[in-house]
C-alpha cells in the first residue's frame, strides 16, 4: 500500500473540523496572530483613550495653577517692601566712581514697585547702567504705595560726592518726572537730607557731601494720589 493511500486511510477518521487543523497548520497560527495584533490594538486605543484624559486633566490642572500663581504675584507686588542683591562681579575701583553700579553688588530695597501681566518695573534698573532704557527699564511705585522709597546700599563706608537721577520725563512724557523727593545720606555722621519740592529737571544732578555713607536712600511724594513714582537711573558718585 503506497504512502498516499495510507494518509487517505488516516485522514477519513479524523473529524472535519480537527481535520482542517491539522492539515493546514499554518491558519492556526496566522489566526492567533490576527487575534493577539486585533487584541493589541483594542488595548492600545484603551490604553491612548485613558491617557490622553489623564494628559489633558494634567494640564488643566497645570494651567489654574500657573493662573493662581500669576494672580497671587501681582498682588504681592501692592505696596510689599521687595529687596534685591545684584551679583558680585568686581570691586569697587580707587578715585571717585558710579558707587551703585550693579557689576560692584549693589543692594536695593524699595517700599513697592508696580507689576502687572505686561510690564514690570523692578527697583534694579535703577542701577542697570542703560544709556537708552525702553520704558519698560525703570523703577515704578505701586499706585497703592503713598509714599514710596528705595534705598541704595553697598558694603562699607564710602565717601558721597554727588547724586544724579533720571528721571521719567528723559524718556517719557514729563508729567510723570517726581517733582518732590528728599535725599538721605545712610551714615551716622549723615549730614541734613536733601529736600526737592518742585523739581521740573528730566535729568538731575544733586550735591551731597557725606562721608562714611554705607548708603542713600530716597522718599518720594507721588505727584498726585494713585499716580506712579517713575525714575529710570540713579548714580551715587563717590569714593
Amino acid at each position: 500500500m503506497s504512502a498516499d493511500m495510507r494518509a487517505s486511510r488516516t485522514l477519513a477518521g479524523i473529524p472535519e473540523g480537527l481535520r482542517t487543523r491539522s492539515e493546514r497548520p499554518e491558519a492556526l497560527g496566522l489566526g492567533a496572530i490576527a487575534g493577539m495584533r486585533a487584541g493589541a490594538a483594542r488595548l492600545a486605543r484603551v490604553v491612548w483613550r485613558r491617557r490622553g484624559r489623564l494628559v489633558f486633566r494634567v494640564g488643566v490642572a497645570l494651567f489654574l495653577a500657573w493662573l493662581v500663581g500669576l494672580h497671587l504675584f501681582l498682588r504681592a507686588g501692592a505696596h510689599s517692601p521687595v529687596v534685591v542683591s545684584l551679583p558680585f562681579l568686581r570691586p569697587h575701583p580707587a578715585g571717585v566712581h558710579n558707587l551703585v553700579e550693579h557689576a560692584y553688588g549693589t543692594r536695593l530695597r524699595a517700599s513697592s514697585y508696580f507689576r502687572d501681566r505686561v510690564a514690570q518695573h523692578h527697583p534694579a534698573f535703577l542701577v542697570d547702567g542703560r544709556a537708552h532704557p525702553s520704558l519698560v527699564e525703570k523703577w515704578a511705585s505701586d499706585p497703592t504705595d503713598a509714599k514710596p522709597w528705595v534705598e541704595l546700599l553697598w558694603t562699607g563706608e564710602r565717601e558721597i560726592e554727588r547724586v544724579f537721577i533720571q528721571h521719567a520725563g528723559a524718556v517719557e512724557s514729563d508729567e510723570y518726572t517726581a517733582r518732590r523727593y528728599v535725599l538721605t545720606c545712610l551714615s551716622p555722621r549723615a549730614p541734613l537730607p536733601v529736600v526737592v519740592r518742585d523739581n521740573k529737571a528730566a535729568e538731575r544732578e544733586h550735591d551731597l557731601r557725606c562721608q562714611g555713607a554705607r548708603g542713600l536712600r530716597i522718599d518720594f511724594t507721588p505727584n498726585s494720589p494713585g499716580a506712579l513714582v517713575r525714575v529710570f537711573e540713579v548714580e551715587v558718585w563717590g569714593r
